[in-house]
């Protein structure tokens, strides 16, 4: 279970000093301390502050440490030579073919399943100096002793080191209560992970007089966490609060325990009389009542367990009996707006919009605008935009910005639903362009009203830039804005999808994948490196298919994990490099077969950086792990990364795929060069954080200098920054919102 340390721990990187033992450890214990927790991934901003009673918790830190790094145990791989002493041979259709001719006779002799001592001999070729046990069933017992012989070996010496700062109990909750302001502030969504620990603060760091109310939240699926304890103080208080039938839906979701993003179904919440009530009376004075059709089958499921019939409420009960009579409400926005664009009113269709619904004329901008180009009427669309854009959140408008500077470019471009699967949007390059002389219009409106609202944060927000030099990283200039990190995979560092940055300096990169299957299935997850050319085209890979090229080596496939089953890659990147044709070097898992990834109880990806890869040293190593995340999908391919061998950068692409079982390289390999190509082709439909961090250093008055050591505010990917981009919360309030006061 969670702890409010431990998520101080994860969120603002600070550990608790204990009160148990305030004494100096002799410097023997402090040392070895130290050390613990290098070995662990940490190291203590702060040493001075260690007392003999903080080094006796030294251990739950490193575990924390570790479980964020993707250690759920002791990871060994298949065989304990890897990475170098290994056979040179293997040829997988060979090895199961002649395997299978192996198990001829016993299936002739009895109709009972094979067992998995019976597969495992089939499949044991060391005799001959094949792979000894590749594609088997997991031999827990040999695992397990495995995993003896793992931790008898030296850690590696290259280290990956997240700073930590002890800090006393006043410390901790304004560390925290910051946190949570943070959060509340974000006019985006929050990663589930992170909100899940907003709410696990709340009471602690914030009494009833500091939080805000409902309204004040930017972001509406943040907004819920302070609805619902509203709601379950006063039900009656939702029609007070102007929500909407989508809010009334989240707020459903939240109370079932639910996916508040509602990309799944909504579970109907056990709910009082008064409860009910207080939901039909807000539904009563919305005046988005309408919006039920937009999700017709899920508010009719509901409206069965809310019994309309005993409440008085004339309107709901109205649409509700249209709602049940057909799919369709002409009243509604989206039908009147798709009426007018259909009869070539542009002018009166942005209208309507700018009145009723701004945000939703900042995504429809592009086509309006399009379509306004050929009827004439840019110049009525521009004025409505000038009007309202000051209205729309900065996200919003910089999301639109982006798109229009791209202008039609790029295509085909990458969707990406709730649930973080990837789909090629397709068209035409060129598709909904417009002329450069209304191009540079749409964009100077743009960028007029992102000044202003920057300059009216400048004024609200208690940290000023006028007259401060700030430093923004260069290394920034490809890292992309994340103005929707909720599908994100919970890991080390969160980077939006498209964001690319430094490899780092290492002469292996070695991947790992870790799983467990649930009690009484199986489970097979397979890892598989791909190396494609500067077109995205397939021209070498390992997987369960082929263990071993030149430049990467498979440390063995496992077909189940009941005891928790590790996969390794090595990639000796000098080789790689080397390789004639190899631009791109893309990690995939596939699930063969069995649940889930979200259905697994343990599911985890990562990589780590290694200067000693050998069988005389711990296969797996936290320390060494750049980045880890666990695999929540649905989808039966998960692809996290990309590295570019030319640039040693890698490109944030956590994706997965869409439906399907038994899927391996040679047959996903188009799919897959697809989706990698939408993923780095992101970054020109979006806006850089150095963009954006300079747009607002600039309008908030602000000095930019080329100089970090003489910078009063920093923008970077270390902590040591004022705003570190890999914590995205306070650095999105500086850029996108009003900051909590």
């Amino acid at each position: 279970m969670t702890t409010v340390e431990q998520i101080a721990f994860r969120r603002c990187r600070v550990l608790l000093q204990t009160a148990e033992s305030e004494q100096q450890p002799s410097p023997e214990l402090g040392a070895a301390t130290l050390l613990e927790l290098r070995n662990g991934g940490l190291v203590l901003t702060n040493p001075d502050a260690l007392t003999t009673g903080s080094a006796q918790r030294a251990g739950q830190w490193i575990a924390w440490s570790r479980e964020e790094r993707g250690q759920l145990g002791t990871y060994t791989p298949l065989f304990k030579g890897f990475p170098e002493r290994l056979p040179d041979f293997d040829l997988a259709e060979l090895r199961f073919g002649i395997a299978l001719v192996r198990m001829v006779p016993r299936m002739l002799q009895s109709p009972e399943p094979l067992t998995d001592t019976e597969i495992r001999a089939a499949m044991d070729f060391s005799g001959i100096g094949w792979w000894p046990a590749s594609s088997v069933p997991q031999d827990v017992e040999s695992a397990r002793k495995d995993r003896e012989f793992q931790l008898a070996l030296p850690a590696d010496q290259l280290k990956q080191l997240t700073p930590v700062t002890l800090v006393n109990e006043a410390q901790f909750r304004d560390v925290l209560r910051q946190f949570a302001l943070d959060c509340l502030a974000t006019p985006t969504s929050l990663r589930e992970d992170v909100r899940a620990d907003l709410d696990g603060v709340l009471d602690l760091v914030l009494d009833g007089e500091e939080l805000p109310e409902p309204g004040e939240v930017p972001f509406l699926e943040t907004r819920i966490l302070l609805l619902r304890r509203r709601f379950q103080r006063d039900p009656s208080v939702l029609a007070e609060l102007g929500v909407t039938p989508d809010d009334i839906l989240r707020l459903l979701a939240d109370l079932a325990g639910g996916d508040v993003s509602l990309s799944e179904k909504v579970r109907y919440p056990k709910l009082t009389r008064a409860q009910r009530r207080g939901i039909i009376s807000a539904l009563e004075a919305t005046p988005r009542l309408s919006d039920v059709f937009r999700r017709r089958s899920l508010w009719l499921a509901i409206a069965r367990g809310l019994h309309l019939a005993e409440f008085d409420a004339p309107r709901v009960q109205d649409v509700f009996g249209r709602l049940r009579a057909g799919r369709r409400d002409a009243t509604s926005l989206p039908s009147r707006t798709e009426a007018l664009l259909s009869e070539g009113e542009i002018a009166k269709a942005a209208d309507l919009l700018a009145a009723e619904a701004p945000g939703l004329l900042m995504r429809k901008l592009r086509r309006i605008v399009h379509l306004a180009v050929a009827v004439d009427q840019v110049d009525a669309v521009l004025d409505t935009l000038q009007q309202t854009a000051e209205q729309v959140p900065p996200r919003l408008l910089w999301a639109a910005y982006a798109q229009f500077r791209d202008n039609g470019t790029t295509y085909p471009r990458l969707a990406i639903t709730k649930k973080g699967v990837g789909l090629a949007v397709a068209g035409p390059a060129g598709h909904l362009a417009v002329p450069e002389s209304v191009l540079n219009r749409v964009l100077n409106v743009l960028d007029t009203a992102l000044t202003r609202q920057a300059s009216e944060r400048e004024a609200d927000s208690e940290l000023k830039l006028a007259g401060v030099k700030v430093w923004i990283d260069p290394a920034l200039e490809t890292v992309l804005l994340p103005d929707q990190p909720r599908s994100t995979a919970p890991g080390l560092v969160q980077l939006e999808r498209g964001s690319r940055v430094k490899l780092g300096t290492a002469p292996v990169l070695r991947l790992f994948l870790h799983w467990k299957e649930p009690k009484g299935k199986t489970s097979d997850l397979d890892l598989s490196l791909l190396a494609l050319n500067e077109t995205f085209e397939l021209v070498s890979q390992v997987s369960w298919t082929g263990l071993a090229n030149g430049a990467m080596t498979h440390s063995g496939d496992l077909t189940s994990a009941p005891d928790g089953a590790e996969e390794f890659v090595d990639v000796r990147l000098d080789d790689a490099r080397a390789q004639a044709g190899w631009r791109y070097l893309v990690p995939s898992v596939y699930r063969y077969s069995g649940p889930s990834f979200a259905g697994l109880p343990e599911a985890v990806l990562g990589w780590m950086l290694r200067s000693q890869p050998s069988a005389d040293h711990a296969t797996f190593d936290a320390s060494t792990v750049v980045n880890a995340f666990a695999l929540t999908g649905n989808g039966p391919q998960a692809l996290p990364i990309l590295v570019d061998l030319a640039t040693d950068e890698v490109t944030a692409i956590d994706l997965y795929t869409g439906s399907g079982y038994h899927n391996r390289v040679e047959n996903t390999a188009s799919s897959t060069a697809d989706l990698v190509a939408g993923a780095i082709a992101r970054a020109a439909t979006r806006m850089s954080v150095a963009e954006v961090a300079r747009h607002a250093t600039r309008a908030r008055r602000g000095v930019l200098v080329d100089d970090r050591a003489g910078a009063e505010v920093t923008f970077g990917l270390d902590e040591n920054c004022t705003f570190d981009v890999r914590s995205p919360e306070s650095v999105l309030n500086l850029l996108l919102g009003k900051s909590p006061t």
